[in-house]
């Protein structure tokens, strides 16, 4: 197979949907997209990065507390987002980067922070997750030794289903009590079955400090603040992010080629309608892009595609880099590079929610089955 070829969406370069647009740094943070040679106030590190999940976390947690006075259901949705925004943010970066022990570049403090933030937000145990997770970079990449995918097939998204098939299931699958019981299950088994006795001990306690706030500060902040955010809806939004994380169809491409063709940049928000001589037609064009990227690719940014996530096809071929957290503009810089050096990129790209998983989805549907044992790649 062409080294490369095309499976991933548009070859990626260094233009931008929004580059024209008035405040640019705002359409930056919309879609994830860095613009190569942007002047920026400052380049993201860890604890960049950090303090933002965090500060979705605060507001979501004094936007919870307000309700609970107050009422007031815009307010508890809004705040809903916030938290899981910095559930999942604490999870896909900051924690995801400790499991590769480079978020302090000091592995001892990656592991023990990485111990805690997972028991808190009660999921597999760091060490654990390491272990599967160095599977999913290596070779095995692209077949059912790797987690990930069989993940994905063990959730019903294999070939031999239409892709509409697909979309009603992963649509059914959002709002599913079995789907919801499972993933619950398997987080508890993680905290409480297999893992250390230190992780049992920790997870044990987190339980006991939960039901303590509870007692003193009212069991309905604890359900909308911690129950609702972290254990139902983050399932949706880690669903979601899961599927499309790659093109997962069985490929005979060594590792290398592996990680190159089947990751591609995952970037939010839709393009302004072209001008039309029907005015009354350009006006509903507008009204529709604007309940799109409000309704959808905003909320989407912020939940599922935040922090390093739109860049991770890059984080895929420099898994080890000490430049994680400005890994936006580092996936523009080596765009740059290849094109300059051999006029061409091997990154691909795709814009807007719906076309993301829609891409997956043709893939899934159009390849042959996994075998039924996995075979590693070369």
């Amino acid at each position: 197979m062409d080294e490369y070829k095309n499976v991933g969406g548009d070859f990626s370069t260094n233009a931008h949907r929004f580059d024209n647009y008035p405040f640019i740094f705002l359409w930056v943070l919309f879609s994830g997209k860095e613009i190569l040679n942007r002047k920026r106030l400052f380049i993201p590190n860890g604890s960049t990065h950090f303090i933002m999940a965090m500060l979705y976390l605060i507001v979501g947690i004094l936007g919870v507390y307000a309700f609970t006075i107050n009422n007031n259901i815009a307010l508890l949705l809004v705040s809903l987002l916030s938290l899981v925004a910095g559930s999942r943010y604490m999870i896909t970066t900051n924690i995801h980067m400790m499991s590769h022990g480079v978020f302090f570049k000091n592995r001892k403090l990656d592991f023990l922070f990485g111990e805690l933030l997972t028991t808190v937000f009660f999921v597999q145990s760091c060490q654990y997750y390491r272990m599967d997770h160095l599977k999913h970079h290596g070779k095995h990449f692209g077949s059912l030794e790797d987690c990930d995918a069989q993940r994905v097939i063990d959730l019903g998204f294999d070939p031999g289903k239409s892709k509409a098939q697909l979309w009603v299931h992963l649509l059914l699958l959002c709002i599913s009590p079995v789907f919801h019981y499972q993933s619950l299950k398997s987080r508890f088994i993680d905290n409480f079955f297999h893992s250390t006795n230190v992780r049992k001990v920790m997870s044990v306690l987190w339980v006991l400090v939960l039901c303590s706030v509870a007692v003193y500060a009212g069991f309905w902040l604890v359900f909308w603040a911690y129950i609702v955010p972290m254990l139902l809806l983050c399932q949706i939004a880690a669903l979601l992010q899961l599927i499309c994380e790659h093109i997962w169809i069985p490929t005979t491409l060594t590792s290398k080629q592996s990680h190159i063709q089947l990751t591609n940049g995952r970037y939010c928000g839709t393009p302004f309608p072209e001008n039309s001589s029907n005015i009354g037609l350009y006006v509903f064009d507008c009204f529709l892009w604007i309940l799109r990227n409000v309704l959808i690719e905003l909320p989407v940014r912020i939940a599922v595609f935040q922090g390093t996530v739109p860049s991770h096809d890059w984080h895929h071929r420099f898994c080890g880099s000490k430049q994680w957290a400005d890994s936006a503009m580092q996936r523009e810089i080596h765009i740059h590079k290849q094109i300059t050096e051999t006029g061409k990129s091997t990154y691909t790209e795709i814009w807007g929610t719906i076309e993301i998983i829609d891409n997956v989805f043709s893939h899934i549907s159009q390849s042959d089955s996994y075998a039924v044992k996995s075979y590693e790649l070369g």
